[in-house]
């Protein structure tokens, strides 16, 4: 017994409308019979056309042998990329002819194929960034923070506080590596409640510069007033790349930079980086605004504590000339090229990196990156060498 189907069925197998269906058996494309002024279409006749418009019979699986239940498994076509892509001809070959026809139904399939694919690479690419960076940065257990928040409570107020430079490197950096960020903001009710104690004898995430931090602090070896910090000398880690933090060091003509804090415009001390006895100096414009800035990522043996060199313990600081330098460190967790620079250039476990940040904007309330073109520089990568009898010889 012949088996019949309606417009409509043909329609919803398909997944085209009615209307389509109409013109695709006007044209003479699609055969069909009409019964009590209704048009019936041949289920043989659906499965001939549709093997006729493939362009490649496999991917039909034996279509003379294709069953009724087969055919609907096929709703919604969208289902089976291979057959989208072998029928969209047929499907669209009434509204446009021949060659153009089969034009529009690669295109279409395309569009729908790159957005899977476009899909799968994001997820490609968020593996391979977060191997690559659990591979720099990774390897920490015992995890306590430290992110000058002393030194953030003095210019930020509750309302303002959580978009700090500092925080927002810290969720960054948490974030991406799945360490357990603290509130940060719930700190900032009472000042007596900020966490002022660091566990010294596990690894150490230190954010922001020795300016605000008092890990970085120990990190960089600086002592004195905030602003006037000078460098130790004969320091237990030597570290090729390093702040000037001295105000009274870098009278230069471009030793002041101006920036928001908290709302606030300052013109600060434009904090310049020392490496091999160069200073590389912030950009600023000729109203003396900051145009760039530099981040420092630093890993070193933790000293703070005996116990911590003997556990092998470890301080990552993650610290700006200034804040928007800071900040910048989300930038290069999700810049995949530039993690795979990294990666492929540190070759020790101490080491130093220096990322010029290019592109600052300026706000009422804040300093930001700026979110289109080119934002960060090329990295230089210097290895810390480490004296292990000045460690061993160390009093704490």
């Amino acid at each position: 017994m012949k088996k019949y189907l309606s417009v409509s069925e043909v329609a919803q197998k398909l997944s085209v409308s009615k209307t389509t269906v109409y013109r695709m058996i006007r044209e003479g494309n699609l055969p069909a019979e009409k019964i009590n002024t209704q048009y019936n279409i041949l289920l043989d006749t659906l499965k001939s056309r549709l093997q006729e418009k493939s362009e490649n019979n496999s991917l039909l699986n034996n279509t003379n042998d294709l069953k009724e239940e087969e055919i609907r498994d096929q709703k919604p076509l969208f289902k089976r990329r291979e057959f989208l892509k072998s029928t969209l001809s047929l499907l669209f070959f009434p509204a446009v002819t021949g060659l153009a026809g089969n034009v529009l139904g690669n295109i279409i399939y395309n569009r729908f194929a790159n957005e899977v694919d476009a899909k799968k690479k994001i997820e490609r690419d968020n593996a391979e960034r977060n191997e690559l960076v659990n591979s720099i940065f990774g390897g920490l257990n015992s995890i306590s923070w430290s992110a000058g928040l002393d030194h953030l409570v003095e210019s930020y107020n509750l309302n303002n506080f959580e978009k700090a430079s500092n925080i927002l490197a810290s969720i960054s950096f948490g974030t991406a590596l799945n360490f357990q960020v603290p509130n940060w903001i719930d700190f900032t009710t009472k000042t007596d409640n900020l966490p002022t104690n660091v566990f010294l004898d596990g690894d150490i995430i230190a954010i922001g510069s020795p300016t605000s931090d008092e890990v970085a602090l120990k990190v960089f070896d600086f002592s004195g007033e905030r602003y006037s910090l000078i460098k130790n000398k004969n320091s237990i880690i030597e570290l090729p790349i390093n702040f000037i933090l001295n105000k009274e060091a870098i009278d230069y003509p471009n030793s002041f930079g101006k920036r928001f804090v908290a709302g606030v415009e300052k013109k600060m001390p434009n904090w310049p980086i020392t490496i091999e006895g160069e200073l590389l100096f912030p950009k600023t414009t000729n109203e003396g605004w900051l145009m760039t800035d530099y981040l420092l990522i630093t890993r070193v043996p933790n000293i703070l504590s005996k116990r911590s060199i003997v556990l092998g313990r470890e301080i990552i600081s993650i610290a700006g000339t200034h804040g928007v330098g800071t900040e910048a460190i989300g930038l290069v967790l999700n810049d995949l090229n530039l993690l795979k620079i990294l990666n492929k250039n540190i070759t020790s476990r101490y080491f130093q990196i220096l990322i010029p940040v290019l592109s600052i904007e300026h706000f009422e309330d804040r300093n930001t990156l700026k979110s289109e073109g080119k934002r960060l520089g090329e990295p230089i990568i210097r290895e810390v060498k480490i004296d292990y009898e000045k460690i061993i010889d160390l009093k704490l």
